[in-house]
């Protein structure tokens, strides 16, 4: 997984405003290649958990 921040103010532009983006490779990083799929989360059983995850991290923040 790569995190990349996403700065548009930086250019002159605006929009979103800053926020990170999350960048899931489909297959794990190995020492000097890239190894197997990664099913867990690229997939759609993988979606479904992290966004369901994502969607109860947020109830906890805002206190619901």
């Amino acid at each position: 997984m790569i995190l990349v921040a996403h700065v548009p103010s930086v250019a002159g532009l605006e929009g979103n405003g800053s926020h990170v983006r999350c960048i899931v490779l489909s297959r794990r990083v190995g020492t000097n290649d890239l190894e197997g799929d990664c099913h867990r989360l690229c997939s759609d059983k993988g979606y479904a958990e992290a966004r369901a995850a994502w969607r109860e991290r947020l109830a906890e923040e805002s206190g619901a």
